[in-house]
């Protein structure tokens, strides 16, 4: 499908309730789906010793994936140091950028906020509008708050059908406006976050066919789709210079919100 050199970076993460077994069957899950688009290299971080993260023992996740899948380059680095990050690495090489945006909004505590959340994701913003290399996100199923945002500063952002997209989530808008979430419909309302109004508004570029029932009912059919979208999006900015795709990126942000309603 993708005629270019991706990869992906997987840390082989162990989620809430889990176990490391699970976490290398998600792995090459996700290598075989990689390669079944078209990636070249499969990269897995080392993060020895840290908690909830199974690619710490490199060597045993790299036997696995390759064990799993057919010609997909599989290899591992170091620890990514601040200057290393994964974007700052796909500027350096000049490889596009593909985001893929579900998350809840950020957490409201003042532990995240003592933690330095604000200023990560500010951090976040400003690198990918300072890239010099395509970015298209991709909105897969929730996209709440600043994190989404950060992670959402493409040159094209596509959007699922039936996914949402939203600086807030409607509870958190309603508790602030209302003092209340039971008034959290009014406010998913005015917030206008579905794919369909957010295309309107010209905040997305894009949405996605979902198959009857939602992209969980049909896996491999969403996959499709959303490979395909994100090729008819990247094929024509793979033709622009760094310094253009820059400018046309930060225009595109800046602009947001000038269109009513």
């Amino acid at each position: 499908m993708l005629a270019i050199p991706l990869s992906v970076l997987d840390l082989s993460p162990i989620v809430e309730g889990g176990d490391a077994a699970q976490a290398l069957r998600n792995t090459m899950d996700l290598a075989r789906h990689a390669e079944a688009l078209g990636y070249r290299r499969y990269w897995l971080a080392e993060h020895h010793n840290m908690p909830g993260i199974a690619s710490a023992a490199t060597a045993v996740v790299i036997g696995q994936v390759a064990q799993a899948t057919a010609s997909i380059r599989v290899g591992a680095g170091g620890i990514m140091l601040p200057n290393h990050a994964p974007l700052m690495v796909a500027e350096r090489f000049k490889l596009p950028v593909l985001t893929f945006v579900d998350t809840a909004g950020a957490y409201p505590g003042i532990d995240a906020e003592a933690r330095g959340q604000a200023e990560a994701i500010a951090r976040a913003v400003e690198t990918g509008l300072q890239l010099e290399v395509p970015l298209v996100a991709t909105i897969i199923g929730e996209g709440g708050s600043g994190g989404a945002i950060a992670l959402a500063t493409g040159n094209a952002v596509l959007m699922l059908e039936h996914a949402i997209y939203s600086v807030i989530s409607p509870e958190g808008c309603a508790s602030i406006l209302w003092r209340s979430s039971e008034n959290a419909r009014d406010a998913a309302e005015a917030l206008r976050l579905t794919a369909q109004d957010l295309l309107r508004l010209n905040v997305i570029d894009a949405v996605i066919p979902e198959p009857l029932g939602g992209a969980h009912r049909a896996h491999e059919a969403a996959i499709n789709a959303v490979g395909e979208a994100i090729e008819k999006a990247l094929q024509p900015l793979l033709r622009i210079d760094g310094p253009s795709l820059r400018t046309q990126r930060r225009a595109k942000f800046l602009q947001m919100g000038s269109r009513g309603l």
